[in-house]
């Protein structure tokens, strides 16, 4: 697999970066509200421009993460109101705006980002 420093790469790949470093794999695209977008052992995450299949750790909706490699699939590390204090990050389940299918008490909402692979992404916050 080719390294990237947040692009560019091979037509058909996308930079991730996993983690806290600076570094990523160039890694195939994939729809992150499909239940089989990656190979075992893989999650659908956030990668700049879009989303591909990263090497993931299995912590469940609603875990304590710092990065999206620390979610399982289905989810991303992002801060949501159920994470507790304010500026602490957990895996929030991702969800379909247009149909969404959230936990009782927690609402789709947008990832808020512009660009197109994201537009009908959201993930599901009780706040």
């Amino acid at each position: 697999k080719q390294l990237c420093y947040a692009g560019p790469c091979p037509s058909g790949t996308t930079c991730v970066v996993p983690g806290t470093v600076f570094v990523g794999v160039c890694e195939p695209p994939c729809d992150p509200l499909a239940e089989d977008a990656c190979p075992a052992g893989q999650a659908c995450m956030p990668a700049g421009f879009g989303f591909a299949c990263h090497l993931a750790e299995p912590a469940p909706v609603d875990a304590e993460c710092s990065a999206n490699g620390h979610c399982a699939p289905g989810s991303a590390c992002l801060e949501a109101a159920q994470c507790g204090d304010a500026g602490e990050s957990c895996c929030a389940a991702l969800c379909d705006l247009s149909d969404s299918e959230c936990p009782e008490g927690q609402t789709c909402l947008d990832l808020g980002s512009p660009l197109p692979a994201y537009e009908s992404v959201g993930y599901c916050d009780a706040g």
